[in-house]
């Protein structure tokens, strides 16, 4: 009895900080990813970026809305996303996504001011096509409908079929975004 009533509460627990990370966080829609899923995202956050070698924290890794949303709320140590309102915060980093995969997930509505998508002017210039390439993030076919971009970098970024209604793209770097198909034609 005394583990059903430990479960019970430690799941109680769970679904009150559930409710209360909705409330703070107005744009989630879904449940927390589990802690398996936490922990690997976590593992990948600890990888450095390497440009000339190609190596970034979610290169290839599909995510979903899901795991952007608890990167997201766990961002800087739970200080939550970039408020572009705030002028202070416009020179940070919002979310390291270069050569994420992800093509068709719902971004709806989700704050990703200052997201690194891809690569700045200075470094698109001392890159190769390949490297170029590989730091795109894969936006095919997302669903980017009032997403805040304000001032992502996107330089190289994948957003062929990408539904941009509404985006909030203020001072975002879009130079050399692939944005329909250009191969196989």
């Amino acid at each position: 009895m005394f583990i059903d009533y430990e479960i019970a509460s430690q799941k109680r627990s769970y679904l009150m900080q559930e409710q209360a990370n909705k409330t703070q966080y107005s744009w989630r829609i879904g449940p927390e990813i589990d802690f398996e899923r936490q922990k690997f995202l976590t593992q990948r956050l600890a990888i450095q970026p390497d440009i000339q070698r190609g190596i970034y924290p979610f290169k290839d890794v599909k995510l979903t809305r899901a795991d952007i949303e608890w990167l997201l709320i766990t961002y800087e140590k739970g200080c939550g996303p970039i408020d572009w309102s705030d002028r202070k915060q416009r020179r940070g980093l919002g979310l390291d996504l270069r050569g994420a995969a992800l093509r068709q997930v719902d971004l709806r509505n989700l704050p990703l001011a200052r997201t690194r998508g891809g690569l700045t002017r200075e470094e698109w210039n001392l890159t190769t096509l390949e490297q170029r390439y590989m730091a795109g993030v894969h936006l095919e076919g997302a669903d980017l409908s009032e997403t805040y971009l304000e001032g992502a970098i996107l330089q190289g970024a994948h957003l062929e079929g990408a539904t941009l209604r509404g985006t909030h793209l203020e001072e975002a770097n879009l130079f050399a975004t692939f944005t329909q198909r250009f191969f196989g034609r």
